[in-house]
């Protein structure tokens, strides 16, 4: 089973994203299961579900610095090395995805305020927060942007009778 086989089978069987992605590489690493679910854990949902990182992505970082890190904090030209390896992450995320990491995790955001939106009577302040942005203006801002309305006239348009 190669490792991306490995990450889907872990996510299937209820793993958060970063721990089926840095799990799928323990062995690797000479690392037990539970150590490498354990080290991922707080990087689900973004950040404990802060919804702040992918994290998927933040998985793959973490195999990268196992793979590839520096562990000489004076070596600049190791440390550029790997920043540029991060960068390049990045950039096949981007690739791959279409957005950024940061895009495609408020796109996340989004997605989840729009059920909510339809779904509950909570404000639109709590739902900001409840999916995670820490500011209810820029949620606003980021939500008329993708979907071209804001989120009250969104519920007013969408929300059953």
């Amino acid at each position: 089973m190669n490792h991306a086989q490995k990450a889907r089978e872990l996510f299937l069987s209820g793993c958060s994203c970063s721990q089926a992605v840095f799990a799928a590489f323990a062995d690797d690493f000479g690392m037990d299961q539970d150590t490498a679910l354990k080290l991922a854990s707080s990087f689900g949902g973004g950040m404990g579900r802060l919804r702040e990182v992918c994290g998927a992505a933040s998985g793959m970082f973490a195999v990268a610095g196992l793979l590839k890190g520096y562990d000489d904090p004076k070596a600049k030209e190791e440390k550029a090395e790997h920043y540029a390896l991060i960068q390049n992450l990045a950039g096949e995320f981007k690739k791959e995805n279409g957005m950024s990491i940061r895009a495609y995790c408020n796109d996340l955001k989004l997605e989840d305020a729009k059920k909510l939106l339809l779904h509950t009577d909570s404000s639109v302040t709590e739902i900001a927060f409840d999916v995670g942005f820490h500011d209810a203006s820029y949620f606003i801002f980021l939500f008329k942007k993708r979907f071209g309305l804001s989120p009250l006239q969104f519920r007013r348009k969408n929300a059953p009778l």
